[in-house]
């Protein structure tokens, strides 16, 4: 709902985890929009929006037997980090997941959704993990999310790819912290 590309409300989740009764833990992470930031990759909550998610995960949790969590996936951008923090500090997060949506284009200069950016991602693949694993070494997020993302522009599995998650799971390993895989950059085409 709050990121565009979702259905339903925050309610409308607990009210079939309720239903059902098979969960005991609820939690929702929407992609995080950055206060002086417009990430232009895609569908994303606005800024403006912050305060209306949080309360509706808030409600949720007053009116639930179902133990609900207030979460976001952050894209990683150093000089953001301290938002981040704010977020679990300060605003009362749970937890924030953490990814690499966009990077800069090396053909345009511009910062832009990493599945836009086509067969000219090879040349910053390891830009790309060298991101990826300083948003891990971050301790900033419970998880690192879709490491596989790059596969949406770089899309030969070869020896390149291969050390690329090889270096992101190695690193993840080393930190303890869980990746999470949908296999969604395999599957996208390009944009």
């Amino acid at each position: 709902l709050y990121s565009r590309h979702g259905e339903g409300e925050i309610k409308d989740y607990v009210k079939v985890a309720e239903e059902r009764k098979i969960l005991k833990v609820l939690g929702f992470s929407e992609h995080i929009p950055l206060p002086d930031r417009t990430l232009d990759y895609g569908r994303r909550m606005e800024y403006s929006d912050l305060p209306l998610y949080e309360r509706d995960v808030r409600e949720a949790k007053e009116k639930s037997d179902i133990k609900i969590l207030l979460g976001g996936e952050c894209d990683w951008i150093k000089d953001e980090a301290s938002f981040y923090r704010d977020l679990l500090s300060e605003r009362g997060y749970s937890y924030l997941l953490g990814s690499v949506h966009s990077m800069v284009d090396p053909d345009t200069g511009e910062d832009t959704y990493i599945g836009r950016i086509g067969s000219s991602f090879k040349k910053i693949l390891v830009e790309y993990v060298n991101l990826y694993t300083q948003m891990l070494s971050s301790k900033i997020f419970l998880y690192g999310c879709h490491p596989d993302l790059f596969m949406s522009a770089y899309k030969v599995w070869d020896e390149n790819a291969i050390s690329a998650s090889k270096d992101i799971a190695c690193a993840a390993k080393e930190l303890g912290i869980p990746l999470e895989m949908n296999d969604f950059g395999l599957r996208k085409s390009l944009i």
